[in-house]
């Protein structure tokens, strides 16, 4: 049994220098304890938030990010959303593919957080989903078996 309220903070204190560089605001309500892998569950929080803080426009707002999770019967739906770049409808379902990157040239980073992100929820029998547009917040939904 893996309590996700303890890998997130552990992911929180791992991105503390960025999320202090940022003046990040981030908020996660209670989540709930569920039977997973705790090393691939720390790697799924750790590159979904560090994405949530990275793709930000560098003139904009305090980053914002929260992090929830919903009772859907058989299973939980997580939340992570962000207040940052967004991405285009369009490649919503394309930016899981392995090393494809919409903005090299602005942001660091090798193309992989999201498709590591994704194998995981996978191999813990859940799907992941991406809703956003361009220039506006994302939300990244994951579900996970209870």
């Amino acid at each position: 049994d893996i309590d996700c309220n303890v890998i997130v903070t552990r992911t929180l204190k791992e991105l503390e220098e960025i999320i202090e560089k940022h003046h990040s605001a981030l908020e996660c309500a209670q989540l709930p304890t569920l039977q997973a892998d705790a090393k691939q569950l720390q790697m799924l929080f750790t590159n979904l938030i560090d994405n949530a803080l990275k793709f930000h426009e560098p003139i904009a707002g305090k980053r914002k990010v929260s992090i929830s999770a919903m009772d859907q019967g058989e299973h939980w739906l997580f939340e992570i959303k962000d207040n940052g770049i967004g991405i285009p409808k369009e490649f919503n379902e394309e930016v899981l593919r392995l090393f494809r990157r919409l903005n090299p040239e602005e942001y660091s980073g090798i193309g992989a957080g999201l498709t590591i992100a994704h194998k995981i929820v996978q191999r813990h029998d859940g799907e992941l989903m991406i809703e956003s547009e361009e220039g506006d917040e994302t939300s990244v939904f994951f579900t996970l078996k209870k």
